[in-house]
């Protein structure tokens, strides 16, 4: 059933916010990073000839298939946190030791759920650019708690981390779609 709503978002261009963009590109990644690992060594396994031939060719063909499955990743990441619903964020802030609020945002779950997801963008004051961005997967991302030294979102694992001032590779990484 997600396989083919998914293969009808990609058919029609239409994606509604659900989550069948998230399941079809697993579906889609993880059978084809299986039958690489399986088949890899079959593959190897073969006459002597050529052997070290096969084995870079195996190994290319594991780092490509590895390689696509974090990009369909990111790209899907991109699309949930490109189309969310400013009715699905909400801002906190701001910063009592800083110019910094953050708005926080969720692309899946409900917050009575542990199965909450989205994230967080830290945000300067002064003129409104985006200085960091984080995921998170709680389902306490109500919880937000400043610092003097760093902004936490959610509780334990699956919580959103902030270094207050963010590094450059934050500020780097905010920039990125």
């Amino acid at each position: 059933m997600n396989v083919s709503r998914f293969l009808w978002q990609l058919i029609t261009w239409h994606f509604p916010a659900d989550d069948y963009v998230r399941w079809g590109w697993w579906m889609l990644s993880m059978p084809l990073l299986l039958l690489v690992m399986f088949l890899t060594p079959f593959y190897i396994a073969g006459p002597w000839k050529g052997l070290g031939q096969r084995v870079v060719r195996a190994g290319l063909l594991f780092l490509t298939v590895l390689f696509g499955a974090d990009v369909a990743y990111y790209a899907q990441a991109a699309y949930l946190r490109a189309t969310v619903s400013p009715r699905e964020c909400y801002v906190t802030g701001p910063s009592r030791y800083g110019p910094y609020d953050a708005l926080v945002c969720v692309t899946a779950g409900l917050a009575q759920n542990a199965d909450t997801e989205g994230f967080v963008r830290l945000r300067s004051t002064v003129d409104g650019t985006v200085l960091a961005e984080r995921e998170f997967y709680n389902p306490e991302f109500t919880r937000v708690h400043w610092e003097h030294d760093s902004l936490s979102v959610g509780l334990a694992d699956g919580s959103a981390e902030f270094q207050l001032p963010p590094t450059w590779l934050d500020r780097l990484r905010a920039k990125l779609p």
